[in-house]
């Protein structure tokens, strides 16, 4: 009887240490989506993380597909998706960066589970609200490495800045170029990356905001294994669609913070640059970190290499996350 109750707190004690992810991301113009999920999944197979949802910001249509066959292929097709069913974002900086286009989303559908479409699936929104209104309180971190269009929207809706503050322990995002410039992810949809960076702060009670920058993960390549047969493994598929063998490992990063922190079993991975605030040029799509407020906004600086990065997430060139095969 005593071993049975000592297993059960030692499982509810591992249960606990699991960080909750939801993740976000536009899965769509740049094809490291297939590391992300790589690394997504191996974390949770380690029990460092547990998926609760999985959620598609871009606008385009096949970018929840194409999320629900990355978390087939690992293993776990149950796992909530939703879908940004809105045209945004559909902005000017948007349309020049073709923020919403893709080399790669309709082949691999077209390949891996034809016919899907994003009215397939709820609305990014709601796949928010309802899983986070499962959670404990102050429980998930929210991982969005696309763009801030779904975050936006759910601050919008009615009574989701109060679930948001109850349910949510850190938001992890992977935009900008600090402590000045401009990045993807942020400048193609300035007016909603503009607004949740000045709703969510901390003297407003919302917990604090991480960021990876574009420097971050420029040169920390990654991808998935070219020894592995492309018509079964989704990854492989995309990346020769894309005609690409390495990415730079920005959101696949964003999502190794969320589970380990700045550091790891004695490991060093960032260090904090110290509490500020993000702050959007709307008309240029420009961010400018300042430490003249403070927010809770802080951006990662590296402190590992490069090449440790990629050992730890690549498949292409080394033996991480996105070279291992599913689990289940």
């Amino acid at each position: 009887m005593k071993t049975l109750v000592l297993f059960l707190v030692l499982a509810s004690s591992a249960a606990l240490a699991q960080t909750r992810v939801l993740y976000d991301d536009d899965c769509t113009n740049d094809n490291d989506c297939p590391v992300n999920f790589a690394t997504l999944h191996k974390l949770a197979d380690a029990g460092e993380i547990t998926i609760l949802a999985t959620v598609a910001d871009s606008a385009h249509p096949l970018a929840a597909p194409a999320m629900k066959v990355f978390n087939t292929y690992y293993g776990r097709p149950g796992i909530p998706v939703g879908a940004n069913q809105t045209a945004a974002p559909d902005n000017p900086l948007c349309v020049k960066n073709q923020c919403n286009q893709s080399t790669w989303l309709g082949g691999l559908i077209s390949h891996f589970d034809l016919g899907d479409t994003r009215a397939k699936y709820p609305g990014c929104v709601t796949v928010y609200r309802e899983t986070l209104a499962k959670q404990p309180d102050k429980s998930v971190t929210v991982v969005a490495t696309g763009f801030l269009t779904c975050v936006a929207q759910l601050l919008a809706s009615k009574g989701g800045p109060e679930l948001v503050k109850a349910k949510v322990a850190k938001l992890v995002v992977m935009g900008g170029a600090y402590p000045r410039g401009f990045e993807f992810n942020l400048d193609s949809d300035p007016a909603d990356s503009a607004t949740v960076f000045a709703t969510w702060t901390t003297p407003n009670g919302y917990p604090p905001i991480w960021l990876i920058s574009f420097a971050d993960g420029a040169k920390a390549l990654s991808g998935p294994p070219a020894s592995d047969d492309p018509t079964t493994h989704p990854g492989v598929y995309a990346f020769q669609l894309a005609k690409s063998t390495q990415r730079g490992s920005w959101d696949s990063m964003s999502i190794l913070y969320a589970a380990r922190g700045l550091t790891h079993k004695g490991v060093t991975y960032w260090t904090d640059s110290g509490n500020g605030t993000v702050l959007m040029d709307t008309a240029t799509g420009e961010d400018t970190f300042s430490t003249k407020t403070t927010s809770g906004h802080h951006f990662l600086i590296n402190a590992l290499s490069n090449e440790g990065f990629s050992a730890i997430l690549d498949g292409y060139k080394h033996k991480g996350f996105a070279g291992l095969a599913p689990a289940h």
